[in-house]
């Protein structure tokens, strides 16, 4: 009759809902921004309204903590923190590429 065999179809992807590597090693082209407001001339503007975020993150976290509400203070606290941890890597990362680019 015929061949019961299935053809090989391609293999599936294991993780579908994974994003590529957002740091691509040595290959990565040193001109390019680590993000575009990276090489934008207001890019400390952007760092400290983000920073600011973070810090009202952190201390209505702290608030919520004197207050009495224990999980999710101390939720939006280290939330906060976190965040500016973030925005402190970010900026390094950010004054790195500048120099780099011979911009100020």
């Amino acid at each position: 009759m015929g061949d019961d065999k299935a053809e090989p179809g391609p293999e599936p992807d294991p993780d579908p809902g994974s994003e590529p590597d957002p740091d691509p090693g040595d290959d990565a082209d040193p001109s390019r921004p680590p993000h575009p407001a990276a090489a934008a001339a207001n890019w400390r503007t952007v760092l400290a309204v983000d920073a600011a975020v973070g810090l009202a993150v952190g201390v209505a976290g702290a608030y919520l903590l004197a207050g009495g509400s224990l999980i999710v203070g101390g939720l939006l606290a280290v939330a906060g923190a976190l965040y500016l941890t973030r925005v402190v890597r970010r900026a390094t990362a950010w004054a790195a590429y500048r120099r780099r680019m011979g911009w100020r």
